[in-house]
């Protein structure tokens, strides 16, 4: 679609970016697309001088969305004039809202004869039919969840702390509930939310991944510990994604607030015997090694991390390379193996991408 801003697609729904905050006649700029839920909707003008425009609707799976109609344009008077000619490439596409770059304009129902639409689509019940109960603390639950994916935690609240009073351990409500709090910095809510769902499933392990966030980015390194060790032990039986996000959290609190480098090698360690290959963990070695002066060691562990990453992801290498060359200038002092990786980078990264610029300008 032209003049969109930054448009993703993906299958069959596109990721629309827009971040202008502008105002033209009855149009002002200033909504999140939750607050526009149920309505008819306009996006900033294009560059062919058009606003596109269509109605907003909540998918149960996919979140804020809105069905694309056409664009118009504004006479003097603030009448709108359809735009037909897009109608072929317009039809039955579908808008997914992306976190925090959604300023659209509520069309007033006063334009909507202009638009030749109806106030509500005839499509609109299907999805509908999908909806929990207006009201219910599912509904609720559903709500919060995609405001948070919007970014705007502190409305998603609005929903799910009402939800937490009528039924607190409802599927999925602790989660969003505790994931708004932390984005908030209300980590000491956090907290509470967490330990009390803890207590009611204690082999949750994503539980202890967010008591733990919530611990750390507090400042209490001891509870944080505490909390990750424990998560570890319970996420190795059933969740591997969050035994490593939990060790690369811990590895972070031992080496950055407890200053106690060894502990958090042995944790990551620990972890890479039972998922091994795991760039990630490596990557997280390496800079609690740089932190601890071993440089020796974190270049190896860089090296590591380019031998297990997949040939195709060429600039992940490339960032990687990128890393051991800045060890080999800055710590080492050695220009000629400065200069190898240098060179093995550029070999991988991608023409037109950061991570070349970023080795092109590099300098020893």
């Amino acid at each position: 679609m032209a003049g969109c801003g930054l448009c993703v697609h993906a299958q069959n729904v596109i990721v629309f970016l827009v971040s202008q905050h502008t105002a033209y006649g009855n149009l002002n700029f200033i909504s999140h697309a939750n607050d526009l839920e149920d309505h008819w909707a306009a996006f900033p003008k294009n560059n062919q001088n058009r606003f596109p425009f269509g109605y907003v609707y909540m998918d149960a799976r996919e979140g804020f969305t809105i069905h694309m109609e056409g664009s118009f344009q504004l006479d003097d008077k603030g009448h709108a004039f359809r735009d037909l000619t897009d109608l072929p490439k317009i039809a039955q596409v579908k808008i997914l809202f992306a976190p925090n770059t959604q300023l659209i304009a509520a069309i007033p129902d006063s334009m909507l004869a202009d638009l030749n639409v109806n106030l509500v689509p005839e499509w609109l019940a299907a999805y509908k039919r999908d909806l929990p109960e207006k009201g219910s603390v599912a509904m609720q639950v559903l709500e919060g969840k995609h405001i948070n994916s919007l970014g705007v935690p502190k409305k998603a609240l609005e929903y799910l702390e009402s939800a937490y009073k009528t039924e607190p351990h409802a599927t999925g409500l602790e989660f969003e509930l505790t994931y708004a709090y932390n984005e908030l910095q209300q980590y000491p809510k956090a907290i509470e939310v967490l330990n009390a769902a803890i207590a009611y499933a204690p082999d949750s392990a994503i539980f202890y991944r967010e008591l733990g966030y919530a611990y750390m980015m507090g400042n209490n390194a001891d509870s944080a510990v505490r909390v990750y060790n424990n998560g570890i032990s319970i996420a190795k039986i059933n969740n591997k994604p969050a035994e490593v996000e939990m060790a690369d959290n811990l590895a972070n609190v031992y080496s950055l607030q407890l200053h106690q480098y060894d502990k958090a090698i042995a944790t990551l360690k620990a972890v890479l015997n039972d998922v091994p290959d795991n760039v990630t963990l490596y990557m997280q070695m390496a800079g609690v090694y740089l932190t601890a002066n071993d440089f020796d060691s974190a270049i190896k562990a860089y090296t590591t991390a380019i031998d297990i990453t997949p040939q195709k992801q060429v600039e992940q290498k490339a960032q990687l390379a990128f890393m051991i060359a800045l060890a080999y200038r800055n710590q080492k002092k050695d220009k000629e193996n400065y200069t190898i990786w240098v060179e093995k980078g550029k070999a991988w990264a991608p023409a037109d991408s950061r991570i070349a610029q970023m080795l092109n300008n590099l300098t020893f």
